[in-house]
C-alpha cells in the first residue's frame, strides 16, 4: 500500500551570486512511500531486574540471584544463550529529594537489564507471562520483527523510489516541464528544503510493532513496515 505524503513542484532559477539552500536550477521535489503489513516471525524482548535495599551487598546478591533465575527461565524456553545480552549492573544511591534542608538517604537501587531474541513465537505468551510473574522483574517490553528484514527494506526502498518518480513525473507534466536527470535522493529528507517549505526531516526507516507489559500477551497477526525516500529531479520546459 502506498500513500502520498509530501510532494511539491519548484521551478526556480536562483542567482549564483547569492547564497541559497535551494538548488540553482529548476527542479521538482517529491517524497515516495511504500509500506507492507506482514506476519512477524521473531521478537526481541527486554526486561530489567531492579532491587532496592539500604544494604548495597544484599541488593547485589538479590540481583545476581534473580539474574540466574531469569536466565534459567529463558534457557527452559529454548532461547539460545548467544541470543541473550545483559548489561553491567547499575547502582544508584537514592535520596529523599522532598527534604529541602538535607537529602536523606533512602536506599540503593540496583538494576541490570537483559535483552533476548525469540525465534519461536509459539513460546512467546508463556515465556513473557513467566517473566512478568518473576520477582523483581520490571519494564518488560517486546518488539516484533522479521528475520528477512533486509530484503523487506530493499523491496520497500525500490517501491518508494518508483512512487516518488511517479509523483515527480505527474507534477512536472502538469507544469509543462519534463524531468531531465536525478539530482539527489535520500532516506533522511533534505533539511534545508524542509526548513524553507515546512516539510522538515522525518524518520524514514522501517517500523516494527512494540508492546509494553501493559499490553495483552499475544503475537500480532501482522506488523507494519514502511520506507520513505525524498528525491530532487532537475526539470526543463517541454519543447
Amino acid at each position: 500500500m502506498k500513500r502520498i505524503t509530501v510532494a511539491m513542484l519548484v521551478a526556480l532559477l536562483m542567482s549564483t551570486a547569492h547564497a541559497s539552500p535551494l538548488p540553482d536550477y529548476p527542479f521538482v521535489f517529491a517524497s515516495g512511500v511504500a509500506e507492507e503489513r506482514l506476519a512477524p516471525d521473531e521478537c526481541v524482548v527486554s526486561y530489567a531486574i531492579s532491587v532496592r535495599d539500604k544494604d548495597s551487598d544484599k541488593a547485589m546478591q538479590v540481583v545476581e540471584k534473580r539474574s540466574a533465575e531469569t536466565l534459567a527461565l529463558l534457557v527452559k524456553h529454548e532461547v539460545k544463550r548467544t541470543d541473550i545480552t545483559a548489561s553491567e549492573v547499575d547502582k544508584e544511591r537514592v535520596r529523599d529529594r522532598g527534604e529541602q534542608d538535607r537529602l536523606e538517604f533512602l536506599w540503593y537501587e540496583t538494576t541490570r537489564r537483559f535483552r533476548f531474541t525469540l525465534l519461536d513465537l509459539e513460546k512467546y505468551a508463556s515465556l513473557v507471562d513467566a517473566l512478568l510473574k518473576a520477582a523483581d522483574v520490571t519494564d518488560v517490553r517486546t518488539e516484533f520483527d522479521r528475520t528477512d528484514r533486509k530484503e523487506i527494506d530493499s523491496r520497500l526502498t525500490t517501491q518508494a523510489v518508483l512512487d516518488a518518480r511517479a509523483k515527480a513525473d505527474l507534477m512536472a507534466a502538469a507544469a509543462g516541464q519534463r524531468i531531465v536527470r536525478l539530482r539527489a535522493i535520500s532516506q533522511r529528507g533534505f533539511e534545508n528544503l524542509g526548513i524553507d517549505f515546512g516539510v522538515g526531516n522525518r524518520d524514514t526507516m522501517g517500523r516494527v510493532s512494540g508492546f509494553s507489559l501493559s499490553e495483552s500477551l499475544f503475537v500480532p497477526s501482522t506488523i507494519e513496515f514502511q520506507n520513505t525516500v525524498s528525491v530532487i529531479y532537475e526539470v526543463e520546459e517541454k519543447q
